[in-house]
């Protein structure tokens, strides 16, 4: 018997499908593409482009001064002139933090480019060429996207014209369905592992959440799939 997990997913599977036919195949495959592209520009050319702005216009060093101020650490280590003991000093307290650990890498690495001016005020410049870089990734990548995907769509007019339409749209509900078994699958073997943490047995909703997760067979099925998918990535690499 189906439960209530069973028919979220199954309604997922069904507006994939239904987005598959609705594009075809050519403007799927181009969307994908789109993505795809627009992701590795925004990832090759955000940190280039926000060096650049930081460079014409002193961003970092102008709000860092404004920031430094307001950062939750010691005022004694905040204020030390930079140096080694220093960031030994700051890395040991961020290390106490709940900071992604790839965010704190990334503030200690920028550290050592840095000449002069107090702790505070070179960390307070790192956070704000951080989030420089990130707002110069979203505009990138979604910039990029729009652009990419105008073109896709001049493109492929008219594709789905009668003979080829058909035979479009069926090879795109094909696809369709199988890009979202594809992120499905994902999305059940990150919540799998997720509730198998010690600690989320005491989160609100676990229980019912793990219930209807392990009763349902369409979650085994992408379970079991995911499995597969990691075996093959793991074979490959």
């Amino acid at each position: 018997m189906l439960n209530y997990l069973d028919l979220l997913l199954l309604l997922l599977l069904a507006l994939g499908a239904w987005r598959g036919y609705r594009l075809g195949f050519v403007n799927l495959v181009a969307g994908w593409i789109s993505y795809l592209v627009a992701g590795l520009a925004a990832a090759l050319y955000a940190r280039p482009l926000a060096a650049a702005l930081d460079q014409a216009w002193h961003l970092t060093s102008r709000w860092g001064n404004r920031l430094a101020p307001l950062l939750p650490l010691p005022r004694p280590v905040l204020s030390q002139p930079l140096g080694t003991a220093a960031t030994r000093q700051l890395e040991i307290l961020l290390n106490g933090t709940p900071l992604p650990g790839m965010i704190k890498q990334s503030l200690l690495e920028g550290l050592e480019n840095v000449s002069g001016g107090t702790v505070g005020q070179a960390l307070a410049g790192q956070l704000v060429f951080l989030g420089l870089e990130l707002i110069t990734l979203v505009v990138l990548f979604y910039g990029s996207l729009f652009l990419l995907r105008r073109l896709a769509r001049w493109g492929t007019m008219g594709i789905n014209m009668a003979p080829a339409g058909l035979v479009n749209r069926g090879l795109g509900l094909a696809l369709g369905l199988l890009g979202q078994v594809f992120w499905l699958a994902l999305l059940v073997g990150m919540l799998r592992s997720l509730l198998a943490l010690p600690a989320m047995t005491a989160a609100p909703g676990f229980v019912p959440l793990a219930r209807q997760l392990y009763n349902s067979g369409m979650a085994f099925q992408l379970g079991n799939f995911y499995d597969w998918l990691a075996g093959l990535l793991h074979t490959l690499i």
